[in-house]
């Protein structure tokens, strides 16, 4: 909790690497459900993040009060006096009087390019205060521009418990980029999909669970920057089989299934 968050990259055998620009997206805030996205359509992966966690009537933060109290607490033995003083300092809190890391501004992390990244969330129209929790990034109108589904959470009563509304943040950006994607159907959970572009490949698996509470459609999506084609478009099946199509149309997306 004192370092910050941590990115984690797949070494292609089946293990995790810290990312080496760790310290770059690390200090995120209070985050839940993440999603890498291309929105801009330039090839790589941006990252979206849900934050906030307990937003009260005022922005007076119990954090201070957790670090002091709460971790004293723990490395010392039970005593019924700070107990009480503990269950006190909480009572604010927990009618609402005050938060614990409330009104967080969601990030949105521009990959820049060589571990670079910037957050332009507040420049986009993304960065809502609210106390959110899931997100997932999905072409929900299928102009090729990403959209972001997400989840505001809302406390009810005097608990944590959270009242979900869904946010539906659309993409409107206009760059002059190209794209491509697939729509998998039948069975593709396990499924790896491919673009072979200048002898280089961008890839996205096809995974369950893969955001806080969520899970992405069965669909890929891959920007193309200025380039006008791409060499492949191939689905490896978890059966091991392979789909490919050469030289696809751009700028659409193309329904694959197993045969």
């Amino acid at each position: 909790m004192g370092y910050g968050n941590r990115l984690f990259l797949g070494d292609g055998r089946g293990g995790y690497r810290q990312a080496p620009y760790n310290d770059r997206v690390a200090r995120s805030g209070w985050s839940w459900g993440s999603t890498p996205w291309d929105f801009d359509n330039d090839g790589d992966r941006d990252l979206f993040v849900a934050n906030g966690h307990l937003s009260g009537k005022s922005c007076q933060d119990y954090c201070t009060t957790y670090w002091t109290r709460w971790i004293f607490e723990e490395v010392k033995q039970a005593n019924p006096l700070s107990d009480t003083l503990i269950q006190k300092s909480m009572s604010r809190l927990m009618s609402s009087e005050i938060s614990w890391n409330g009104f967080e501004h969601n990030v949105l992390f521009m990959n820049e390019g060589g571990g670079k990244f910037q957050n332009i969330a507040f420049l986009m129209g993304v960065s809502h205060d609210s106390d959110c929790r899931s997100v997932v990034s999905g072409d929900s109108d299928n102009d090729g521009r990403p959209d972001l589904l997400g989840l505001e959470g809302v406390r009810r009563g005097t608990d944590q418990q959270r009242e979900g509304y869904i946010q539906v943040i659309q993409n409107l950006l206009i760059t002059g980029n190209h794209w491509i994607g697939v729509h998998l159907e039948g069975q593709p959970i396990g499924a790896v999909v491919s673009v072979v572009q200048g002898g280089k490949r961008q890839i996205l698996p096809i995974v369950t669970g893969d955001s806080y509470n969520s899970q992405h459609a069965a669909s890929a999506h891959f920007g193309l920057g200025k380039s006008k084609s791409v060499e492949a478009l191939e689905v490896r099946w978890p059966n091991g089989k392979v789909t490919r199509v050469k030289n696809p149309a751009i700028d659409k997306y193309h329904v694959m299934k197993l045969d």
